[in-house]
């Protein structure tokens, strides 16, 4: 696992055995609620331009989104 922290995100590279490697991305600022939150994330992960795919959680326990 390798994690570098930004001042209102956390980025995770993880590897999971029978599963395969992970990015997550925690909020770690200041919101006025958690609908801010998810907002302000979502926006960050926007920025990025990238595609997020399915959670490893979902995948190893076979549920879907």
């Amino acid at each position: 696992m390798r994690a570098w922290t930004l001042p209102d995100v956390e980025i995770v590279f993880d590897r999971v055995v029978d599963a395969g490697d992970f990015v997550e991305f925690e909020f770690k600022g200041d919101a006025v609620d958690v609908s801010d939150a998810i907002q302000r994330l979502d926006a960050f992960i926007v920025a990025l331009g990238i595609e997020l795919g399915e959670g490893y959680p979902h995948m190893l326990l076979g549920r879907d989104r």
